[in-house]
């Protein structure tokens, strides 16, 4: 069987703890933990031992068997890996496909190029993405091997731990090269899948930092940092002031020098989930450059 292996350390958490808090202070569900006991899928120093009588100790070995198979349906098409160790994956999304289908049975997005990878490495997990980009936004996309990384990751993007770095063109030159845009977004009413700037109660706060890296007169090439995660934030907040993503057709317009939208999610920066190691990762994007 499968499993993943972690030190307990000062690092993870105050000494004196019982092994069920552990697990729920590192946002594992109630009924997961309930499985692993029942199932026997934790040993601690290679002895099986009762979550809620275990107290831990510093330098106890916490092993977590997985008895795991993929979960979606396998595409025989690469995926371009940026980053891998034993409990992160993170890959280059290309513009044009969507990460996850509707159905496990439907194929035709990242995920099922992702099982196509687990399947030739012989890695015999679940398929856990950590977050979301638009189907035409390229770039870096985050998932976790084990159910335990997972927790710990989402975690972190929820608290803002995780700094995430866009690559965008957008039409026109910005008069301010560099600030933030602070504004609300929600749901459009009158159109699907469309978000909106709003003052309304169930919009929610949004925030994002820019900078102006390259600009000519008709377009400017961006960075922008995500301090929240909102759907469309970026597109959004770019239409507000007025300077929309280059080929956003729905925030914007069709380009006449570029085929898709210019968006690209270029670097992560987040401490290691298990050993809190500073993780930079980046994906330069060719296309992202103006004359």
């Amino acid at each position: 069987m499968d499993s993943i292996k972690i030190i307990f350390d000062d690092n993870n958490i105050i000494n004196n703890v019982n092994l069920r808090n552990y697990l729920l202070n590192h946002h594992i569900g109630k009924e997961k933990i309930k499985n692993i006991n029942y199932n026997k899928e934790i040993l601690i120093n290679n002895n099986y031992v009762d979550i809620d009588k275990y107290i831990l100790k510093k330098g106890d070995e916490i092993e977590l068997l997985i008895n795991e198979n993929i979960d979606f349906e396998i595409e025989e098409k690469e995926v371009e890996i940026v980053y891998e160790d034993d409990y992160l994956l993170v890959v280059n999304k290309p513009n044009g496909i969507i990460i996850h289908p509707e159905k496990k049975s439907d194929v035709g997005t990242l995920v099922n190029r992702i099982a196509y990878y687990y399947k030739k490495k012989n890695i015999n997990r679940k398929i856990r993405y950590l977050h979301r980009i638009d189907k035409d936004t390229s770039g870096l996309v985050i998932f976790a091997k084990d159910y335990y990384t997972e927790g710990i990751m989402i975690k972190k993007i929820q608290d803002g731990e995780v700094d995430r770095f866009y690559l965008g063109i957008v039409n026109g030159k910005l008069e301010k090269k560099k600030g933030e845009i602070i504004a609300s977004i929600g749901s459009d009413r009158h159109v699907n899948n469309k978000m909106v700037i709003s003052k309304g109660s169930s919009a929610k706060y949004a925030k994002t930092g820019y900078e102006v890296i390259q600009e000519n007169d008709k377009y400017s090439l961006v960075l922008f940092k995500l301090f929240t995660g909102r759907t469309h934030q970026i597109r959004v907040h770019s239409a507000y002031i007025n300077h929309p993503i280059v080929g956003d057709e729905i925030y914007g317009r069709r380009s006449e020098d570029y085929s898709h939208l210019m968006l690209h999610s270029y670097e992560m920066c987040f401490k290691h989930p298990i050993n809190n190691e500073e993780i930079i990762i980046k994906k330069i994007n060719e296309d992202f450059k103006i004359e």
